[in-house]
């Protein structure tokens, strides 16, 4: 019997990274290495970002005891990446640390649905100390939002939740206000919700996506996209990658990869796996009697 495949074992991610030298993930299938968890932590959803000499990784926490995710780093020091280290938390679910420079300022941007708001951290001492400077729009519940730019202007994309999953392409001023949200035209959901930043290759910009067809966080899909003066969106499918066309530094069992990027000199992406972890198995109890004693109004 293989225990990772029973209840003992619960889904987990791990980050894994490669220098950046023969290409990026469309044209090179060089070996990742695999970052270790913390015991507390698992880890998905890396950004990478370079920053006065020195590599960082930002990545969503997943806290097994608060049973909800946080915010933290890991840093490039002596030819491997630290221990990861928390720097954000709210009292309710974050993820995906969208972080960007804009106007000589550090910011994330991260996924916060669960306060149906949309909002920017702005480093305040990098990379330890953040504070909420700007709430974009409220009451408004999206997840994964990616901001980019594009000549003078500045966009995001994100994926609206409600009784119907709506993509958008925000166009955003200087002061991060919204001055015009486009709907895009529709497609599968499970294969437009984003999954790292803009990048541009043989001048063309490209997107990353998750592909949830199969199960969530299955796989990416990479767009090609232009985006015209009238803000008109199109795009196209130029590649598709699982865990099958990915190589690791050990063996690992592979269920799915959901996020995607690079810097100048790192790629990085997520993986998902299953892993047995007592602390995990100890608060997943906890959260079943819980939700019992709530159902049952002791």
């Amino acid at each position: 019997m293989n225990l990772k495949r029973t209840p003992l074992c619960s889904e987990s991610w791990n980050i894994a990274y490669r220098n950046k030298i023969n290409g990026d993930i469309l044209d090179n299938n060089d070996k990742f290495t695999v970052i270790k968890n913390n015991f507390r932590y698992w880890a998905a959803d890396p950004f990478v970002f370079e920053h006065e000499g020195e590599i960082y990784i930002f990545a969503e926490l997943y806290d097994y005891i608060k049973r909800r995710g946080i915010l933290g780093y890991s840093k490039y020091k002596n030819n491997k990446f630290s221990r990861w280290k928390p720097i954000i938390e709210e009292n309710f679910h974050l993820s995906y640390p969208n972080i960007f420079t804009y106007k000589d300022e550090i910011y994330i941007m991260p996924e916060s649905s669960e306060s149906n708001e949309l909002y920017v951290y702005k480093c305040k001492e990098f990379p330890q100390v953040w504070e909420k400077s700007k709430i974009i729009d409220k009451g408004f519940k999206c997840v994964d939002t990616t901001i980019f730019n594009k000549g003078e202007n500045l966009y995001a994309f994100t994926q609206g939740l409600g009784d119907k999953i709506v993509n958008y392409c925000i166009v955003l001023d200087e002061n991060f206000n919204i001055s015009k949200k486009i709907k895009l035209k529709q497609k599968d959901s499970k294969i437009s919700r984003s999954g790292g930043k803009i990048f541009i290759k043989n001048r063309k910009f490209i997107r990353v996506c998750q592909d949830s067809k199969k199960s969530y966080g299955h796989g990416l899909i990479f767009y090609e996209f232009i985006i015209d003066e009238k803000n008109n969106y199109k795009d196209k499918i130029i590649k598709k990658i699982t865990t099958d066309n990915i190589k690791l530094d050990k063996n690992m069992l592979l269920e799915g990869v959901h996020t995607y990027n690079s810097s100048e000199n790192i790629e990085v992406i997520d993986l998902k796996t299953r892993r047995f972890n007592l602390l995990n198995l100890l608060f997943r109890c906890i959260n079943k009697i819980e939700t019992k004693v709530i159902k049952n109004g002791y």
